[in-house]
């Protein structure tokens, strides 16, 4: 009984100490290289994200600017909406006050 107490004892500890020395490797030599590859793929990463993002906006704002209207247009679209913010806020007025005098 005694000896396969030993036999377990031993057993243990060489796991534990294996355990511990790998431990001990990984922390010491590996882990910094890993976070410094990941570092330098993170940043190839974002340039190339970075530079998908500035070449859309550019198509977006050229596309923007290419499609607006002719000053004609916008200036009727102007009075419409003008007009008709003046007739809604009269109406609402109209509603709140009463009628007025001069109809």
């Amino acid at each position: 009984m005694f000896l396969i107490l030993i036999i377990v004892v031993t057993a243990l500890l060489s796991s534990t100490l294996t355990a511990l020395f790998a431990y001990r490797l990984l922390r010491a030599k590996l882990l910094p290289e890993l976070e410094l590859a990941l570092d330098r793929a993170a940043e190839v990463a974002a340039t190339r994200i970075g530079e998908e993002v500035e070449e859309r906006v550019r198509t977006g704002v050229t596309d923007a600017v290419t499609g607006l209207p002719s000053r004609e247009v916008l200036r009727d679209a102007t009075r419409t909406a003008t007009r008709t913010g003046a007739e809604i806020l009269s109406e609402s007025l109209g509603r709140i006050l009463g009628p007025s005098s001069q109809r």
